[in-house]
């Protein structure tokens, strides 16, 4: 939840944040966006696409059959940060607040042993 917070610059975490969070902790992913596949005609170039007023992240197909698991996780991390950013802020955050939540969850991730 702190990445979410700072990457969006709420301050406080306000209430259906929280709620969401202990949802998704349950396994309840209703508040989660829609996932689509789109063909490459249909986001030209693009790997993935976050539709505010449809709440759903499109993936482009072309793109995601031949990426590492690792990379589609990436992308769908941004595009979250995105879906967060609409739900709980009144204004686009300054910036790409997708980006920075994916890095700050990233950063936060443990290195395993070596």
């Amino acid at each position: 939840m702190s990445a979410s917070v700072h990457a969006l610059g709420l301050g406080e975490p306000p209430e259906a944040l929280v709620s969401l969070a202990e949802a998704l902790a349950q396994g309840d992913f209703r508040g989660l966006p829609a996932v689509e596949l789109l063909t490459d005609d249909d986001l030209p170039g693009a790997r993935s696409h976050f539709s505010d007023s449809r709440q759903t992240i499109y993936l482009n197909a072309s793109w995601l059959g031949g990426c590492p698991q690792d990379q589609v996780l990436e992308e769908l991390t941004v595009r979250l940060g995105e879906h967060l950013d609409v739900l709980f802020n009144t204004s686009d955050t300054p910036g790409d607040e997708g980006r920075h939540f994916q890095a700050l969850l990233s950063a936060g991730r443990a290195t395993p042993p070596r």
